[in-house]
């Protein structure tokens, strides 16, 4: 029996009960009287649930027992309210008027716009609160189609560009984008010596992927950094960076750690860690270039401590290995202040005399702004810098966190993994000694040393002149100082300083760390070193950004 009609006229219903009066239109049909099977063409799509499932060619089989033959090739969009999801290559059997099974390939394009085919199964049929909670009662007769899809490493599906995931996406219809619960690796193949660690995400495929970046960031158990490290026990080659992934060992000291919120920023193609405080530390991780740009507070001793602070911008070159790190120091000695307005009126004439007008601070430097916002804040930096428009401003007049013994307001180190220390290169700035201001590029040399054996150590030389230096070494908790002048080396040798803590130390050990920081960092010979004894040094030169190494 053959039949023909109009698409919206010719209806074909189920009369079985298990169906639920499962309807379409179509416009023709063949049945065949002798095997009772019935072949409907011009089909546009059935409603199952609150799908419109479309057979390829527009053609249903009808089977005698009155159920449909299964589909392949079909297309299933969901909701027909909204139609948000559009799968195709579906291979499905309707069931009735309110289920379907099988799956179906869903076409996921990610917040990079890079598309990827998912095979979406496992339909459920349920009713879906506004709010996304799936419902077991079904007693309203509006039901959601809900697909699954099982995500492994081999799918090589990416969240956004370099962010690898796997787990579970999860298809409501009634809602435009996946939900996604499983783990993501950012794509850091290239530098194995971070990274590599999988991290819970739970998320949409509409947001950028974000992570939380805390205390509580583990995988399997094991606490994931962000930062630099210095191994435990090391005497060289301790230092260490980490990007999402675990220390050598717990007890590894940690020398910078960035807390807040991490994501990729494709734009300038960077991961980065972003803080709820704007001046709690930053990372980002330039991961073409291989570099590393962590900005914050450093505890370059291992651990924070009081006698000294460092704030600045540290840089690792993942392919060759070095760090250098451009930094301001704080230092809180235990010096009589009688002593320290000595020594800075001192320098101060020594400075005069010598003709050195190059001063330490720029208020407008990016560098300098920087590191004075992780000091005082943005909004006190921003006001620091309008009121220096009108002429210098001591930092210790802005505030008094930097009334300090000492104050650096430029350091620049670099590592040396064989000494296991920080070392500085190019001139030093002072920006002032208590509240005595200097403001002033000096010749002069910063060594932090990492031992396990001997203990850290941290030694800074002031080189004004052949006459005229300082020296300070800071070693098991204790200050030492020897200077050229001697009235500064009599108030530390008698009672004020020694009443204090601070020892006096013998000259010697003063000129066995200057000749040992030269030949080691500058490279200079014996003899070299020696000639320079007998000449001044060369008057220091500013220049627009110092030149680095290794970068």
């Amino acid at each position: 029996i053959t039949m023909d009609g109009s698409l919206e006229n010719s209806v074909f219903t189920s009369t079985a009960p298990h169906q639920y009066g499962l309807r379409f239109n179509g416009t023709g049909a063949r049945y065949d009287i002798k095997s009772k099977n019935l072949s409907i063409t011009g089909v546009e799509e059935i409603r199952s649930a609150d799908a419109a499932i479309q057979p390829a060619g527009g053609k249903v089989f009808v089977k005698n027992d009155g159920k449909l033959d299964a589909f392949t090739n079909a297309t299933i969009v969901a909701d027909t309210l909204n139609r948000y999801h559009t799968l195709t290559n579906a291979g499905v059997t309707i069931n009735s008027r309110l289920s379907y099974s099988g799956n179906a390939d869903y076409r996921y394009v990610n917040i990079s716009s890079d598309t990827f085919n998912i095979k979406l199964g496992g339909f459920e049929f349920a009713e879906v609160t506004p709010d996304g909670r799936i419902l077991d009662s079904k007693g309203s007769g509006r039901l959601s189609t809900i697909a699954r899809a099982s995500i492994s490493e081999k799918d090589q599906v990416y969240l956004a560009k370099k962010m690898l995931y796997v787990g579970q996406m999860t298809m409501l219809a009634p809602f435009k984008n996946l939900s996604l619960r499983g783990q993501v690796l950012p794509d850091l193949k290239k530098y194995p010596m971070i990274g590599g660690s999988w991290i819970n995400y739970a998320g949409s495929k509409s947001e950028n992927v974000t992570i939380n970046i805390d205390e509580s960031l583990k995988d399997g158990g094991k606490p994931l950094y962000v930062g630099l490290h210095l191994k435990y026990g090391a005497n060289s080659h301790g230092l260490y960076p980490s990007f999402l992934s675990m220390k050598s060992s717990a007890d590894d000291y940690d020398i910078f750690l960035a807390r807040g919120i991490f994501g990729r920023d494709e734009p300038n193609q960077r991961f980065y860690v972003k803080p709820q405080n704007e001046s709690d530390n930053t990372a980002e991780f330039y991961d073409d270039q291989g570099l590393m740009v962590l900005t914050g507070h450093f505890n370059l001793l291992g651990v924070p401590t009081k006698v000294f602070e460092t704030v600045g911008k540290a840089t690792v070159n993942l392919d060759s290995m070095k760090y250098r790190l451009e930094t301001m120091m704080l230092f809180d000695f235990p010096l009589p202040i009688p002593t320290v307005q000595k020594m800075g009126q001192n320098i101060v004439k020594t400075n005069l005399d010598a003709g050195n007008s190059n001063a330490a601070i720029e208020p407008d430097d990016e560098d300098f702004v920087q590191k004075l916002s992780r000091i005082i804040g943005k909004t006190d930096t921003e006001k620091y810098k309008t009121n220096s428009q009108k002429g210098h401003i001591p930092l210790f007049k802005e505030s008094t966190k930097f009334l300090k013994s000492l104050v650096l307001s430029k350091a620049d180190l670099q590592w040396n993994a064989t000494a296991n220390a920080y070392y500085s290169t190019g001139p030093i700035g002072i920006s002032n000694i208590g509240d005595v201001d200097i403001n002033a590029l000096v010749n002069g040399y910063v060594e932090v040393i990492q031992s396990h054996s001997t203990g850290n150590e941290l030694h800074i030389y002031l080189d004004l002149s052949p006459n005229n230096w300082y020296y300070f070494i800071y070693r098991n908790g204790q200050l030492g100082m020897v200077s050229s002048d001697e009235e500064v080396n009599r108030m530390v040798n008698t009672g004020g300083g020694k009443d204090k803590g601070v020892n006096f130390i013998d000259i010697n050990e003063a000129n066995r760390f200057k000749k040992r920081f030269l030949i080691n960092y500058h490279g200079i010979s014996e003899e070299e070193y020696n000639k320079q004894l007998k000449s001044p040094p060369k008057a220091v030169k500013k220049t627009k950004k110092e030149e680095t190494e290794g970068f």
